[in-house]
């Protein structure tokens, strides 16, 4: 039995957590709201707080339940890619601050780090969700939660997923699916020559493609032409403009670290 008393979000202690979640299920659209802003809030600054493993949890373990709207297991998932990347981030710098320069703060980063293989295996079934919003935030989610190392194992039956998938999908979702795969190192050849610009710069950035010329020059080309960017990628659906640009500084990164990259910038018509 969790003391939800004891554990904290960003504004406050988490007492109210089990009706939050009994909403997310509920057919009342005021209380799902509500339920979604308190996940939001609990994650607030990006700090992993005490409440967000034992939340974690407890909302890979509703996911599945048929009860939950399409729109709140959208916003689930989202959470759960937040949750994860933000305790990746958070064990980073317990990496360089030292473990005991954050004391009890680093006991649950270490939990939700170590909950991704469980969560991942509740967020896995929904890459191929019927719904595209549902879809498209198991991929952002499960892509992140996969870049754990016990989770290596399950990297090719999630690309041979995501492909199967590509085959059949638009042009946006496949750029999302080469962003994804590029991630860990996966450089299908269908995305490769795919017809759309935005798919072939988006795997261009994939950590198979870091030793190719051709790949960088895309990236560079890419990147200077910002008013391109926007009006393909826009700002309102993954893959966003600024998300490319994201990856595009990640990967310069890697082929060229002792250079800065250009700066992440959001278009704007003169």
């Amino acid at each position: 039995m969790v003391d939800w008393s004891r554990l904290q979000t960003a504004v406050g202690d988490a007492t109210n957590a089990p009706l939050h979640l009994e909403a997310l299920l509920g057919p009342e659209s005021q209380r799902r709201d509500a339920a979604v802003r308190f996940l939001d809030e609990a994650l607030h600054a990006s700090t992993v707080w005490s409440a967000v493993p034992v939340l974690a949890v407890h909302l890979a373990s509703l996911l599945g339940d048929c009860r939950m709207d399409s729109s709140v297991r959208a916003e689930v998932l989202q959470w759960m890619y937040c949750a994860s990347s933000d305790a990746v981030e958070s064990q980073e710098h317990i990496a360089v601050d030292g473990a005991e320069s954050w004391g009890d703060a680093a006991e649950p980063v270490h939990a939700m780090l170590a909950a991704r293989p469980a969560i991942y295996q509740a967020v896995a079934p929904f890459l191929t969700d019927p719904d595209s919003d549902v879809r498209t935030a198991a991929i952002i989610a499960g892509t992140e939660l996969l870049a754990a190392a016990d989770l290596e194992a399950e990297r090719a039956a999630a690309q041979d997923r995501l492909l199967r998938l590509a085959a059949e999908s638009p042009w946006r979702e496949r750029a999302a699916i080469a962003l994804a795969l590029g991630r860990f190192g996966a450089v299908p050849t269908m995305l490769l020559h795919d017809e759309d610009w935005g798919v072939r710069v988006c795997l261009a950035t994939s950590h198979g493609l870091d030793d190719d010329p051709s790949m960088l020059a895309l990236v560079m080309e890419a990147f200077r032409d910002r008013r391109r960017l926007y009006e393909h990628f826009g700002e309102e659906v993954h893959p966003t403009s600024t998300t490319v640009q994201w990856a595009f500084v990640h990967a310069l990164r890697r082929r060229r670290p002792d250079e800065e990259p250009p700066p992440v910038a959001v278009y704007t018509a003169a």
